[in-house]
């Protein structure tokens, strides 16, 4: 096994990517124009015309990895491939892709920096995976050992893959480092980004192609290697047991005290779920010979899946009822019905292992297209969220936006904005369009504009959906000319959170002032050497400025409206606030921080 596993060389890569392009040549192809056109977008060559284009085609080539590599499996299962069947299957899914680019998603699909910046194309890529797993089945209990060793060799090997793709990316990286330290050699930057590019793109697919299982046949006996045994026995199976324990005593204090607690509950039973799966799946060969717990764990996890996949149902009906649906919600959904029906199927006699990821696959590949897929289905339930708040509030009348000056609730201004947050998306602010109706410089809007620019050009604050209450900013625009005639000394204090009293000195004439501000009171005091003392009120300056009307973020040119002054005999003292941050928490507001300019006026 070991000396199977040792480190290729060079010409171990050179063996290795022929025996690649011999047998998946489409794939090979796929990876080598993935490569060309990463490392075009990072030196940012346009190979096609169009930012746009080119990461279109980059999504394209990947995607096209995975369906060629699925047609060439699935032409080699059926015994069809001495044809060319796999070269022609694989050719028309890849023809397929393109299409599916330039017709149905290609005004969705966007530059980014995400590898599939558009969900829908995640879940075509999770769905081509699952479904290459799904391959090489054959009916009947040995289908299921040949399934299971024909998945075994290639997560092996791309494993195997990607470690060399590491080294030999590291290993190049530390060599560059030493020309550059040792011999002073002007190394260009970009060159480590290529060499990453090259080693995940070109070297691990072709590693990971060359060591796929040439045939589909089901080992001798139950082979299972020592290592997965000893790692499903000590690590996957207790801890998926402890687990599964833990969400049952969960459920029942839910049960109990019928309340659901907030988190990400959903996703915590979601992933227990998918170990737990692959553990069952990958104890398979230990099944009547393992140890005591694994075959505990084989017999008994599906049937005690249904109380975590209803614990899930819960806790998305929740969520989707609160928030609507987005593709994170859509893809829950899909995987509690996918929970659900392994549960039924294998605890009412079901054997085959392939239903599993075949089901997943198709699941995930219907749900990247069509009207009933993540994306669509989520736009219309955030827009039918959106709709009528906007309606309601008079924000959207007659099918047109409009720009309101009036002030709404903090509740509502926040989930107007979350709502925004999700739809500004470029894939998915196709609906904005229809609604400005060409009308976004009349709204101050960019072409660029962002959720936050959006809400507050219909003349209501943004919110963040970390934010609990209502906040505001203040802030006086520089450069600007400051009211200081009459006033000897000037200095500037910013205040952050809660402060102790600062001590300065006027310059020139040394004049000691103690400047405090006491946070929750908002107050700002100045006391001098004879302890005579001012105060100003920023509550006061906050409601004066109205500061919750309207946008959360005011700039202001005119420094007359932020300028206080205050005196105690001969204690003469000018506020100009340069800004201002708070919020409003029960009915009272808050200053969290300030920055000032203080001008005094000496004896």
């Amino acid at each position: 096994m070991f000396k199977r596993l040792r480190l290729p060389s060079l010409r171990d890569l050179a063996d290795e990517a022929l025996i690649a392009f011999r047998r998946f040549p489409l794939p090979a192809a796929a990876a080598c124009g993935a490569t060309v056109f990463g490392l075009a977008k990072e030196h940012k060559v346009e190979l096609l015309q169009g930012a746009i284009l080119n990461s279109q085609m980059l999504q394209f080539l990947i995607l096209g990895f995975f369906a060629t590599l699925l047609a060439k499996f699935v032409a080699e299962r059926r015994g069809a491939d001495e044809n060319g069947f796999g070269g022609l299957l694989g050719l028309a899914l890849a023809l397929t892709l393109l299409a599916l680019t330039a017709f149905v998603v290609s005004g969705s699909w966007t530059v980014g920096y995400d590898i599939f910046p558009d969900p829908a194309m995640a879940f075509l890529f999770a769905g081509f995976v699952f479904l290459i797993m799904a391959t090489p089945f054959r009916a009947g209990e040995p289908g299921n050992a040949a399934l299971w060793n024909f998945n075994r060799i290639a997560l092996t090997g791309m494993i195997f893959g990607f470690t060399v793709a590491v080294i030999l990316g590291a290993g190049l990286n530390a060599v560059l480092l030493a020309l550059e330290e040792l011999f002073g050699i002007d190394v260009p930057r970009k060159l480590n980004s290529d060499i990453w590019i090259v080693c995940f793109c070109l070297i691990w697919p072709w590693r990971a192609l060359s060591s796929m299982p040439s045939n589909f046949d089901m080992p001798e006996g139950d082979y299972c290697p020592r290592w997965i045994g000893f790692i499903a026995r000590y690590i996957y199976v207790p801890l998926a047991s402890v687990y599964l324990v833990i969400l049952y005593a969960f459920a029942i204090k839910i049960g109990i005290e019928w309340d659901l607690p907030k988190g990400q509950i959903a996703w915590l039973v979601c992933w227990f779920a998918l170990v737990g799966v692959a553990t069952k799946l990958t104890i398979y060969p230990l099944r009547d010979s393992g140890h005591r717990l694994l075959r505990l764990f084989d017999r008994g996890f599906f049937p005690a899946l249904f109380l975590p996949a209803g614990l899930l149902a819960i806790a998305v009906g929740v969520r989707v009822d609160a928030y609507g649906l987005t593709e994170e919600r859509y893809l829950l959904i899909l995987l509690t019905g996918w929970l659900f029906v392994l549960a039924a199927f294998f605890s009412f006699g079901g054997r085959r292992l392939v239903v599993a990821p075949l089901l997943l696959g198709v699941l995930l590949t219907l749900a990247s297209v069509g009207p009933w897929g993540a994306v669509d289905v989520s736009i219309r339930s955030q827009i039918a969220r959106l709709e009528p708040v906007l309606i309601e509030n008079g924000y959207l009348a007659n099918g047109r936006l409009v720009r309101l000056d009036k002030t709404v609730t903090f509740d509502t201004s926040k989930r107007i904005s979350g709502i925004v947050r999700y739809l500004v998306a470029e894939h998915r602010r196709r609906r904005f369009t229809a609604w400005l109706d060409g009308r976004e410089s009349e709204l101050g809007l960019a072409n660029d504009w962002n959720t936050k620019a959006f809400v507050e050009a219909l003349g209501m604050p943004f919110v963040g959906n970390w934010q609990k209450q209502p906040e505001f900013r203040v802030h006086l625009t520089e450069p600007l000319a400051l009211p200081v005639s009459g006033y000897d000394v000037m200095i500037r204090q910013r205040f952050w959170r809660k402060t102790a009293d600062r001590t300065v000195v006027a310059p020139s004439a040394g004049e000691t002032y103690r400047i405090g501000f006491d946070q929750s009171a908002g107050v700002v005091t100045i006391r001098d050497a004879a302890e005579r003392m001012v105060r100003f009120d920023l509550r006061q300056l906050a409601k004066r400025l109205d500061v919750f009307s309207g946008a959360a973020s005011q700039r202001l040119t005119e420094s007359g409206r932020v300028t206080l002054e205050a005196a105690d005999g001969p204690l003469r003292v000018r506020l100009v606030v340069m800004s201002l941050n708070g919020s409003q928490r029960e009915d009272t507001i808050h200053i969290s921080n300030f920055d000032g300019v203080f001008l005094f006026k000496l004896r």
